[in-house]
């Protein structure tokens, strides 16, 4: 029904845009024969009565009321229904003149006008052609639908009459629904079967104000019918005369197979529908199940169907989600391990700064991971000496902090029981590599630096076992501490060296873990021993926990708060 409505609408708007064209098709063979007339140098009043012959009304047939109006540069006439061209001047809109068909609205109501122009040597040659869109011409149209109304609208609201005054927004406008200005009286025909109901439709469709202005402005016009199914579908199927009924038995024919289809597909239905709300009540219960805890539940699948593929899916789900549980829980044990470790490591470096002499200390161990593979240390030795020690262990994680808190305890402990050799830091060295060879894998080594300070003479002696060489700076200028080996743990029989440096009053030594020089920029580039040097240059009057500060403020700005690859370690000492 909602089909019909709008095929009746369409029927009767077609049919006023087919009288529209009709008219406009009349103006362009008139045109052509006045302007023929007019370029021969007849006058304009004799060329339009030989044009227009024995009058205008049965120019266009099923439409009384025809008007005829030319102009042609200050010359305008008019004639209509047949009668002589008359000097009745019409005023057309600038809008118009640029070639115009179709409906509009006027200070009289609806009417077709078709608007033609051509240039000539006497100037412009105008042609319009108006005729009113009446009762009549409504009540004849090609289509019979039933009966039917025009109702345009109006900017201006109705005040009198009782109705309400029903309005719409058309762009920037208000418009107010008008009167009826033409209504086709044709009679409704009875119904030919109980399903052929009356229908009442309606639909709206644009017309042109005919006013003054250089823009056309449209105008909405609302048509109302009431009419039958039997007569647009007798409408509808009329081209195809004799055999019309034809398609009607044909629609009927598919009507009762979709209606078969529809049966059909209500049983299918109604079985796959208990079939889907049984699976979906055995997901439900497991659902349940899962939630109060129970992961062992499994859904009974029978058939092979995609239901089943999603039971079973379930199934593999809640066993997933059970192993994950359990993953989670090694992983939490692990976590807490770990952490232990790390506070088992954070006491074994320093806590206490030994007061030896006027030197001062500080040290930073700041682990890439939860636990660090660095290593810094200092202890007092007897009552003028101060051993120092940092290094890096190879690999990450869990069993670098092992072998660092291996060094620590190896380190600690021959410096205490090695009697003489305590001051010597190449025999530490070398006792510390042998001891790593024979207890670790052979992949496992570190770097390492060891140093005693003796107070009493302000001498430093060292060992740097492969390690980042420190800066000693004096003076402003910085000599790196490179005397001693390769790497601890690597090579069972290695000879390490011992260097010596004095140290004076504002002697700085700063130590340091790859960590600081190969920390990296948001471009690649490493922070570099230059950097760092510079760095212990220009801040070398700090105190060595300023000092300290400084640094890793600096890296931090490098890295712009990237997350770090290695652990960063700093010891730094200095003596006033």
């Amino acid at each position: 029904y909602l089909m019909f409505g709008q095929l009746g609408a369409y029927l009767l708007i077609s049919d006023l845009q087919t009288k529209a064209d009709e008219i406009d098709a009349t103006n362009r063979a008139l045109l052509g024969d006045l302007a023929e007339h007019a370029r021969g140098g007849e006058r304009l009043r004799d060329a339009i009565q030989h044009v227009l012959g024995k009058g205008s009304g049965g120019l266009v047939p099923g439409l009384p009321g025809l008007t005829v109006n030319v102009q042609l540069g200050k010359e305008n006439y008019t004639s209509d229904e047949g009668g002589p061209a008359r000097a009745v001047p019409e005023v057309l809109p600038q809008w118009s003149r640029r070639g115009f068909s179709g409906i509009v609205r006027d200070s009289s109501g609806l009417r077709f006008r078709s608007v033609r122009v051509t240039r000539l040597p006497q100037g412009e040659l105008a042609l319009s052609l108006s005729a009113p869109l009446t009762d009549e011409v409504f009540s004849h149209l090609r289509h019979q639908v039933g009966p039917a109304e025009l109702r345009p609208t109006t900017e201006l609201a109705r005040t009198t009459g009782g109705e309400p005054n029903v309005f719409l927004t058309y762009g920037n406008r208000r418009l107010y629904l008008g009167g009826v200005v033409a209504s086709a009286k044709v009679p409704l025909p009875p119904p030919v079967n109980r399903l052929d109901l009356e229908l009442r439709g309606y639909s709206k469709f644009d017309v042109y104000d005919w006013s003054e202005g250089e823009e056309a402005k449209n105008i909405p016009v609302f048509i109302y019918f009431t009419s039958r199914p039997s007569i647009l579908v007798s409408q509808l199927f009329s081209p195809l005369g004799e055999i019309r009924s034809l398609p009607q038995v044909l629609l009927v024919a598919v009507g009762i197979v979709l209606l078969v289809m529809e049966i059909l597909a209500l049983v299918a239905g109604v079985i796959l529908t208990r079939t889907v709300t049984k699976a979906v009540a055995g997901l439900y219960e497991g659902t349940q199940r899962v939630q109060a805890g129970d992961l062992t539940y499994r859904i009974k699948t029978a058939s092979k169907d995609q239901l089943g593929v999603l039971g079973e899916s379930f199934n593999n789900m809640t066993e997933s989600i059970a192993r994950l549980i359990e993953e989670v829980r090694e992983k939490q044990k692990l976590e807490g391990e770990v952490e232990i470790a790390r506070e088992v490591q954070a006491q074994l470096f320093p806590q206490q700064v030994p007061q030896v002499g006027s030197l001062e200390l500080a040290g930073l161990c700041r682990p890439a991971r939860r636990v660090s593979g660095d290593y810094y240390d200092y202890f007092r030795i007897g009552e003028h000496r101060l051993g120092l020690a940092i290094g890096d262990i190879s690999g990450k994680g869990i069993s670098a902090a092992l072998l660092m808190a291996t060094i620590q305890s190896a380190f600690r402990s021959y410096v205490s029981t090695g009697g003489a050799e305590a001051v010597d830091t190449s025999r530490l060295a070398e006792r510390l590599n042998r001891q790593l060879f024979e207890s670790t894998s052979p992949e496992k080594y570190a770097t390492f630096c060891c140093a005693i300070f003796d107070s009493s003479s302000g001498t430093l002696t060292y060992t740097n076992a492969g390690h980042l060489p420190p800066f000693h700076c004096r003076d402003g200028r910085i000599e790196k501490l490179e005397a001693g080996g390769t790497v601890v743990g690597l090579f069972p029989n290695i000879s390490y060296q011992q260097g010596v440096v004095q140290l004076q009053r504002g002697s700085l030594l700063v130590a340091f873990s790859d960590g600081i020089t190969e920390c990296e920029n948001a471009y690649g580039e490493d922070f570099g021993e230059d950097r760092l040097a510079e760095l212990v240059t220009t801040h070398r009057a700090k105190f060595p926990e300023a000092l300290i500060a400084v640094i890793m403020r600096q890296l931090d700005e490098w890295t712009a708060g990237a997350e770090q690859d290695d652990d960063m370690t700093l010891l730094v000492a200095k003596l006033h």
